[in-house]
């Protein structure tokens, strides 16, 4: 018999998505997610109710792990949100990549004018 701890893992797995992106489209940290997952943690109703409104799951399977997984024709809706979810993250990762090389450059065009103006003394 399973706890909600491992259906919500479930839910993770069957939807292909890592933790990241689960925890993102649903306003939390990745480590509650974790804390969750490894059955640190029980999930608060607020977060049962914000993974049955974003993912499509079945309230009562989530609770009760009777019935079904996903609520009925919502499979199709949710692979788009999927993809959503996952397309922002990564514009998030792209964007601090970015923002890494920037501070680099910045760092060294920084370098280089102390370096000048120290040569000119």
């Amino acid at each position: 018999m399973t706890n909600i701890q491992d259906r919500i893992s479930e839910i993770i797995e069957k939807l292909g998505i890592n933790q990241v992106i689960f925890a993102s489209k649903l306003g939390v940290k990745r480590i509650t997610i974790t804390a969750i997952c490894t059955k640190r943690q029980l999930p608060s109703l607020e977060l049962c109710a914000k993974i049955v409104l974003n993912y499509n799951i079945s309230a009562e399977w989530l609770i009760t792990g009777e019935g079904t997984m996903f609520k009925e024709s919502g499979e199709k809706e949710l692979k788009e949100n999927i993809d959503d979810s996952t397309s922002i993250v990564e514009d998030e990762t792209g964007i601090k990549k970015r923002l890494d090389i920037l501070e680099k450059n910045l760092t060294e065009s920084i370098q280089k004018i102390v370096e000048r103006i120290e040569l000119k003394k």
